[in-house]
């Protein structure tokens, strides 16, 4: 069974120039939103059930959204120990084809909830992908089911 849980808030404008994209976040400031954001994975393991926390943090002190193609807003592939992809959260849900959006104040972040249950024994690794158009944050962590 796959959970997952998105909070969020406010927004602002986005401009591409050349091959970094920065926020104009008024008419004075701007600044490159890859340095901006920041993931982290919390993660805890009960007997062979895994539950991993995916956060993305604002830490500018401007307002930003994140648009989506889908309502699909993260991705994750959950790998073995020889690297096989063992699940992959795009390959078992589908999603609405409407473009989403997701605010994010300063200083507030994103939130995600994955549950894996009942993992075969082993050592994994778990790469979650944030699907923004504007930024595909990437973060993994490896852990052990025994």
């Amino acid at each position: 069974m796959v959970k997952f849980i998105m909070v969020g808030f406010l927004s602002s404008v986005l401009m591409l120039t050349g091959y970094e994209l920065v926020v104009q976040a008024s008419s004075s400031v701007t600044f490159t939103i890859a340095d901006k954001f920041e993931p982290e994975i919390e993660y805890t393991i009960d007997n062979q059930d895994v539950n991993a926390h995916f956060i993305i943090k604002n830490k500018s002190g401007h307002p930003f959204t994140f648009h989506f193609d889908t309502h699909q807003q993260f991705d994750y592939i959950l790998f073995d120990e020889q690297g096989k992809i063992v699940q992959q959260y795009s390959k078992i849900m589908t999603f609405s084809k409407i473009p989403t959006e997701t605010p994010v104040k300063p200083g507030g972040s994103l939130h995600y909830e994955v549950t894996l249950d009942d993992l075969p024994a082993g050592k994994y690794r778990m790469l979650f992908i944030l699907m923004a158009k504007e930024l595909q944050v990437k973060e993994s962590i490896s852990f052990e089911v025994s």
